[in-house]
């Protein structure tokens, strides 16, 4: 098990995919904001969603996560404190089934091997980036889209 400190790659994928999963922003939204509005606040997530997520790990350098590219169906489900990553590893026929539970158990399974770990957090809520913590950024494009960014623990940087 990884240290308490260190994030493991299918935690880190649920959080870049539910980059790519949130919820829209209004028109209002999109106006400009001038130096003496207070910053916007994100919008929490749907309580469920279904996101996809496409990821290329080729300069990863650690080569226990499989093969460097893979697509991920990520199953979000706040209300039953549920996360399902259906992770299709490049070329294997095999997927692996991510599923983490809110009392900081994830489960990881193919069709040979399961193994359990325990995390320092469990599952999300909708409103884990409102929840403090998190430094509005400003505006950024991101795939051609104009969107609101926030940082937060240094590392997590969330576009909506």
């Amino acid at each position: 098990m990884a240290p308490a400190a260190r994030w493991s790659p299918p935690l880190l994928l649920l959080l870049l995919a539910a980059t790519t999963a949130t919820a829209t922003t209004t028109t209002a939204e999109h106006k400009h904001r001038s130096d003496s509005d207070p910053p916007p606040s994100p919008t929490p997530w749907p309580e469920r969603f279904h996101a996809v997520l496409f990821t290329n790990l080729t300069n990863y350098s650690d080569a226990s996560t499989g093969p460097p590219l893979r697509i991920t169906d990520l199953y979000y489900d706040w209300p039953w404190r549920r996360n399902l990553n259906l992770v299709r590893h490049q070329l294997s026929p095999d997927p692996l089934y991510d599923v983490e539970w809110n009392n900081r158990t994830t489960f990881y399974f193919d069709s040979s091997a399961c193994r359990v770990e325990q995390f320092p957090v469990g599952v999300l809520p909708p409103w884990w980036l409102s929840g403090g913590g998190a430094e509005y950024l400003g505006r950024r494009a991101a795939g051609g889209i104009d969107c609101h960014v926030w940082g937060k623990a240094g590392f997590i940087f969330y576009y909506e």
